[in-house]
């Protein structure tokens, strides 16, 4: 989903690390533990006067994120990013949620 699409247009890397830290359901505690990066160099980077995050730091939470430092900072993959939202959401359901949403999928799309 093309950024213009999902409707969120990011202004700042620390929007997009945001965005895929909510898309996640990610704290700055788990990116921090996670990505090794510590919690008040992220906290800062969504503070009032926001900082930068370093190129180090950047390489660790793309890495978290799986993916590149690229796709990070330019907004790309995101088709691969909705498929991930998609694959979270599923693993959270119960098997008989499961079936039942695939039935709806298959009449939407008439399968």
């Amino acid at each position: 989903m093309a950024e213009e699409e999902s409707g969120m247009e990011f202004v700042s890397i620390n929007e997009r690390i945001a965005y895929e830290m909510k898309i996640r359901g990610m704290t700055v505690y788990k990116l921090a533990k996670l990505s090794k990066v510590s919690k008040t160099a992220i906290k800062n980077w969504f503070s009032a006067i926001p900082h930068t995050p370093s190129e180090k730091s950047l390489i660790r939470i793309a890495k978290v994120f799986d993916m590149s430092v690229e796709e990070l900072v330019n907004g790309c993959g995101e088709e691969k990013n909705e498929i991930k939202e998609l694959m979270m959401l599923w693993n959270r359901l119960k098997e008989e949620e499961k079936d039942t949403f695939i039935k709806q999928i298959r009449e939407k799309i008439k399968l």
